[in-house]
């Protein structure tokens, strides 16, 4: 948790943690963050493409220790680069899933947390800590659909906007049921995007 609250406190994104009163309880953690990593100049361009073609949500699920980029730059393509960790059975892109559970069998981390501190001090246990993206997507063609994953090549097509957290003792079941394609899911999300002005 020590790395995690200096990860979050010193990079330049826009992260607020969302009131418990408005989180999205699909998600079935209480650490849930708005997590916006674009620029404004990207926000501009992606919200005029947005207008144009519309949007859809998915998940991104990464290990630990890559959030530290992914917070700070955003999403982007390693595809071909020394910084793949992955195959890439569909393709070039950044993979993503419209179900919480595909993602999440991308989330483990390399190494353990631990817990620090008087009992209860921190939120994650003597256990991997497992982090998902809920991100937004321009929904043109470019987003490849291979049924469980979605592949985008364009990273200027994709912006993050929420960051969960999971002691990994707990995760398997908590997320699984979350499913974009579940109205009453994106209702969830509309609302706790329209509550923080998004």
């Amino acid at each position: 948790y020590p790395l995690l609250e200096w990860v979050i406190s010193s990079n330049r994104s826009h992260i607020v943690k969302m009131q418990e009163t408005h989180q999205i309880k699909t998600m079935n953690t209480k650490h849930q963050f708005l997590l916006l990593t674009a620029a404004p100049d990207k926000e501009a361009k992606f919200n005029q493409l947005k207008a144009k073609h519309g949007t859809k949500y998915a998940f991104h699920g990464s290990r630990a220790e890559n959030w530290h980029a992914i917070l700070r730059n955003g999403l982007k393509n390693m595809s071909g680069t020394g910084g793949q960790l992955n195959g890439a059975a569909h393709g070039s892109g950044i993979y993503f899933a419209p179900q919480a559970s595909s993602s999440l069998g991308y989330c483990s981390a390399s190494g353990q947390g631990k817990k620090s501190g008087a009992a209860g001090e921190g939120f994650i246990s003597e256990s991997e800590m497992i982090c998902l993206a809920l991100c937004e997507l321009i929904d043109t063609p470019e987003v490849k659909d291979h049924g469980w994953c979605w592949t985008l090549a364009n990273e200027d097509h994709v912006v993050t906007r929420f960051f969960f957290v999971y002691d990994n003792n707990a995760h398997q079941g908590n997320a699984g049921g979350a499913d974009v394609s579940n109205k009453a899911f994106r209702k969830e999300v509309t609302e706790a995007l329209k509550y923080y002005g998004m």
